[in-house]
């Protein structure tokens, strides 16, 4: 059977919408940016006091001044929210007015993804708790038009016989197929403060 000192009342909520961004612009951009967002909270109040778990948490503010009742409370409670922007293949797509006809230098071919996540908490031993990571991704990808070279395949070779007809079919590419470069940069941010004890104490005297 629980025990009664741990009984509480959490609310949360959590929200997570994903959005082609590039549908509401107009059609001749070629735009194409999906967007994720999201956000959760969840704040749990205890029902007794987490230093003199005897008393009721209600009790206590009830005697406390105002100050002393919002930072009580904001000690007791346990909460935790988090929010989340991420952009995952931001490109531009050729429209039907482009040629089509890809060149190294198009915009086209560069992808772009951004990422971007933030966590805070409190609690009753932590008075802030903030985590952040950024996430920043380039690709560039480009595939060349072929540049075959046949040195056996010309008409007037010497290879006329049939046997020597998988030499005259022999060619050779003289530029690379394609080229991908990809770039990626990360960082994070951690930190973290702890109550004074001191501080945590005077406020139930």
């Amino acid at each position: 059977m629980p025990s009664e000192r741990n009984r509480e009342d959490a609310q949360s909520y959590d929200l997570i919408t994903n959005i082609n961004v590039g549908k509401l612009l107009p059609k001749n951009l070629g735009l194409q940016l999906p967007l994720n967002l999201g956000v959760s909270e969840t704040l749990v109040t205890p029902e007794f006091d987490p230093v003199y778990e005897d008393l009721n948490l209600a009790d206590r503010l009830s005697t406390a001044s105002t100050d002393q009742a919002d930072q009580l409370l904001e000690q007791a409670q346990d909460y935790t929210k988090r929010t989340s922007v991420n952009v995952v293949g931001l490109k531009k797509n050729k429209t039907e007015n482009q040629r089509q006809e890809s060149r190294f230098y198009d915009l086209e071919n560069w992808t772009f993804n951004y990422g971007f996540n933030r966590m805070q908490h409190r609690d009753f031993e932590i008075a802030a708790q903030v985590e952040e990571q950024l996430n920043l991704g380039v690709l560039y990808g480009h595939q060349f038009k072929p540049l075959e070279w046949a040195p056996l395949a010309k008409k007037d070779s010497i290879l006329t016989g049939g046997y020597w007809q998988w030499l005259k079919e022999i060619n050779f590419n003289l530029i690379p197929n394609s080229i991908s470069i990809t770039s990626n940069i990360n960082r994070a941010l951690n930190s973290q403060r702890f109550r004074e004890r001191s501080i945590r104490r005077y406020l139930f005297y």
